[in-house]
Order: C-alpha cells, then structure tokens, then sequence
C-alpha cells in the first residue's frame, strides 16, 4: 500500500506540472494575442463545439439559427457546414459537445455571474472550453500512468508521461488548439487502453460497459479512430480473455452506444439517413491510396519530422515483449494500422495546424514504446545516450511549437529555409 501511495504521490506531482504548466501556456497565449485575437473556439473548434449552443440556447437541431444568430449566415465560419435536407450539418460529430457539456454548463453560470453575452459563445464560454482541452488531457494522462504502473516503476512512468506531453505535439494540442479534438481523443484512447487490460483482469460486465462506452466516445468524436478497436481484440486474443459471453457483449454494446447512437438520430433526422458522410467527396478517405512518406518524414506535416521523440517510440515497441508482453502485438499493430488510415486521408496534411495533428490521437499507444526504451536503457550502457536522445528531441519539438505561436513557422507550407530560419530568430 506504501508503494502504491509512493507510485501515485510522483504520478500526481507530474500531473500537476502539466496541469499549471498549460495554464500558464492558456494565459500566455491570449493575453499576448499569438492566437491573432481568434477565441479558443476557432476553426474546427467551432464544428465540435456548435451543437451546445444550439440544443441549450437555441432549441434548434438544425444549427439555423445559431449560425445565422452568431455567424452571420456564414457556414464557414460555422465550421465548414452544408446544406442539407432540415438543416445545416457539418463534418464534425458530437462525441466533444458531450464530453464539454458540463464545461458549457459551467459557462453558461459564469455567463450569467458576470453579465456577459448569454450566446455561448461570449468570453466565459470561450475560457471553460478551452479549460476542458487542457483538463481532459491531464485526465488522459493519469489514466495513461495507471496503466503504465502496471509494468513499470514511478520514475519511468513519470519520465514517459512528461517526454510525451512535452516532446510531441500534444502540449499545443491541450492549450493553443485546446478546443480541437485531439486532446479529447488522446483521454479517450487512454480510456480504451486503460479499460482493456482493466477488462482482462477482471471480465465483468462494468468493465465490459467502460471499454464500450470508451470505444463509442472515439467513434463519436472521430470515426476513424475506430481503429484503435484493434487494441482489445488482439489484447483478448494475446490472454484468451473470455469476453464473448452474452452479458459482457450486451453491456459493451450499451457502452458504445450510448456516445453513437445521438449521432445516428441526429443524421437521420438533418439528412433522413443513420449513417451519413458528412464530408461528401472532399477530402476523402482512399484506404489504397496511402501517402506514407509524406506523412512519416516531410517537412510539411510529417510526424518523425516534428516529432522525432516519437522514433525512439517505435525503437521501443519491440523491448515491450519483455516488459508487457499482454499488449506487445497489439500496441504495433494497432499503430501500424491507425497510421496507415490516417496517411490515407485525401487532405493527408490535415489543413492548418502544428505537426501531424491526427495523430496526437493515438499518442498513449506510443507512450507504452516509450516507457519500454526507457525501462531498457536506465540500466545499461545506452542510459546516457537515450536521455540525451529525449532531450534533444523534446527541445526540438519545443521550439517548433515556440515559432509556430509566435508566427514565424505557419500553419502549413513550412519549407527548409523557413523552418532553419526560424532558428536565427531565439
């Protein structure tokens, strides 16, 4: 129990590290504009987040009125909707308006506390969510170091848990991007990996209910992340894990349907359809047409390019045989397969935004490689040169996320001689 106690006293201090050090990130970049005076809920922020407005104080399923009320009419601002049969809809589901409805909530009393603009979208709207980017992503993480407890010490779960938030992507993605998906759908890939070895310990039907209800999130935030699917599977193959019996399939089909169905109520009563592509042709996924180089290794949004910690990742997928051996097939496969969909995306650079953004999605996966590298090299001959590996690597991230709020790496189009460049200006 003592250790335990130890074990979790070292994962909550790094928590709270994250947790003040996104605040002060939050209060940095709005208060010396890097955001171009654009709110949190920006971009496709808007497109996740539109839903709460328009149930809660618009009484309209349509988006009508909220858009034309706080939009002007403009479906691009809206975040990108269309027309269709009883309404607007748009390419982003509602799996993120459920998981900030208690945060709109919240902003919705500070709304009327503070006399603002009751639109959902005035300032104390704005700062709640973005709040629930940053909270969902630590929450993310502490389920992520439960997890990773279970193979390894404190102090390695500790070291992997601050190299991944701070020697990737995923810092930007729970601050100056807060409202975007990604934060929410790293917690709810930890959620799923959490609650898949919670299920092979104990085959209950609350445990069978929390990896259902987890796998639905992911479907109702981002489709594609479906995916991570495979992980369970093969993790119940990998134990033998009898998860087919009548009561754990009813209770996960009630979990994963509780996210889903909403959103397949909501299209059919906008488009008269329960399954509907809400992108239509463009962009599109194209499975056989994969662009795997680009994004692995160019500099316009390849991951190993922005963040090349997540290299020394794959270097430790396969020490994970010795280490976790229960998640050492699924946690590869699983990666191989989630990247191959994403490279598969049409608009495979995925718009303006810092890194291989789609990916930040499955970061957990890669924090168990990392934590495997790590637990290898503490005791060896390679201690020295895989720190200075993670150092070298995280402050190469860290100052690409440094230049990209300040303005001097762009959204996207990043060449050579802007990306050297952005070197002479430190």
């Amino acid at each position: 129990m003592a250790r335990r106690f130890i074990d979790t006293h070292v994962i909550v201090l790094v928590l709270a590290f994250v947790a003040l050090s996104g605040a002060g990130a939050l209060a940095l970049i709005y208060s010396r504009g890097y955001t171009h005076g654009d709110p949190p809920i920006r971009s496709d922020g808007v497109g996740y987040y539109i839903y709460l407005p328009a149930v809660f104080l618009d009484h309209d399923l349509s988006l009508v009125r909220t858009v034309h009320r706080s939009f002007g009419g403009d479906l691009h601002k809206a975040g990108d909707l269309r027309r269709v049969k009883h309404g607007y809809l748009g390419p982003h589901q509602i799996g993120e308006a459920i998981l900030l409805a208690p945060f709109f909530a919240a902003g919705q009393v500070s709304a009327i506390a503070s006399g603002s603009r009751r639109d959902g979208f005035s300032r104390p709207y704005q700062s709640w969510a973005a709040a629930a980017g940053l909270l969902y992503g630590v929450l993310g993480l502490a389920v992520l170091g439960s997890l990773l407890l279970r193979w390894f010490d404190r102090w390695i779960v500790g070291a992997t848990l601050l190299a991944l938030t701070f020697g990737t992507n995923l810092f930007h993605y729970l601050t100056y991007d807060a409202v975007y998906s990604h934060g929410f759908s790293f917690a709810a890939t930890a959620f799923v990996l959490w609650s898949t070895i919670r299920l092979t310990e104990r085959a209950t039907a609350t445990g069978a209910l929390l990896l259902g209800l987890g796998l639905g999130l992911l479907a109702a935030i981002r489709p594609t992340n479906l995916v991570i699917a495979l992980f369970p599977l093969l993790v119940a193959l990998r134990t033998r894990t009898r998860v087919a019996r009548p009561s754990l399939l009813a209770a996960g089909a009630l979990g994963f349907l509780a996210p889903v169905l909403p959103q397949l109520l909501y299209w059919h009563h906008l488009a008269g359809h329960f399954i509907f592509d809400a992108y239509g042709s463009n962009p599109k996924l194209e499975l056989t047409h994969p662009h795997l180089l680009a994004v692995a290794f160019s500099i316009r949004k390849g991951l190993f390019f922005w963040t090349p910690l997540v290299a020394l990742a794959v270097a430790g997928l396969p020490l994970l045989r010795s280490r976790a051996p229960v998640v050492a097939l699924a946690t590869p496969v699983t990666l191989a397969v989630n990247f191959w969909v994403v490279a598969s995306w049409s608009q495979w650079w995925y718009g303006g935004s810092f890194g291989q953004r789609a990916l930040v999605d499955s970061l957990p996966l890669v924090a168990l490689g990392l934590a495997a590298l790590f637990d290898w090299a503490r005791t060896g001959r390679y201690r020295v040169p895989v720190a200075v590996a993670v150092v070298l690597t995280s402050l190469l991230a860290l100052h690409a996320m440094a230049e990209y709020w300040l303005g001097n790496i762009p959204a996207d189009g990043t060449t050579w001689h802007i990306y050297v460049h952005s070197f002479t200006k430190l």
